[in-house]
């Protein structure tokens, strides 16, 4: 979890397209297994920065409704388009044979960690922050093994 939270936090920043990719450029990066954005991270110097970084990576991020296949394109782009393309159920089926539905894990994570920890840091200094960070993920973290709601629709 202290991965994916740091991870997303670092995504979730980034308010305009370029920005993640400014971010990944100037931040420490965190090499993982499986990069997961939504469309409009579907960028190819997105793609490029993370397989450049790791370069295993799995990056998920469904393009965008009027993508091609293009020689100019990072090939894991074109591997993306051209798994909806002609794969089978279209982008819903990507999405599932992809494991696309991880986005929400994060994203409820962060949800999760503003509305009990708060939406902002309490220390100036990075270091600080850092251990800050890993304090509140720890909490969280008990707080999740504790026990989770069970919700059922109705």
């Amino acid at each position: 979890l202290v991965q994916t939270v740091f991870f997303t936090m670092q995504s979730s920043l980034a308010p305009s397209i370029e920005k993640p990719f400014c971010i990944a450029k100037k931040t420490p990066f965190i090499p993982v297994g499986h990069y997961t954005a939504d469309g409009a991270y579907d960028e190819n110097p997105v793609y490029k920065t993370l397989s450049k970084k790791s370069p295993k990576t799995d990056i998920v991020i469904p393009p965008r409704k009027d993508a091609v296949y293009h020689d100019d394109n990072h090939e894991k782009r074109n591997q993306n388009i051209f798994e909806i393309a002609f794969g089978s159920g279209g982008r819903m089926g990507w999405q599932r044979r992809r494991h696309y539905e991880q986005k929400n894990y994060s994203e409820l994570a962060i949800q999760r960690y503003k509305r009990i920890l708060g939406n902002q840091m309490q220390s100036r200094k990075m270091e600080r922050q850092k251990q800050e960070a890993l304090i509140s993920c720890g909490v969280l973290n008990k707080m999740t093994s504790l026990g989770m709601p069970e919700s059922y629709r109705m």
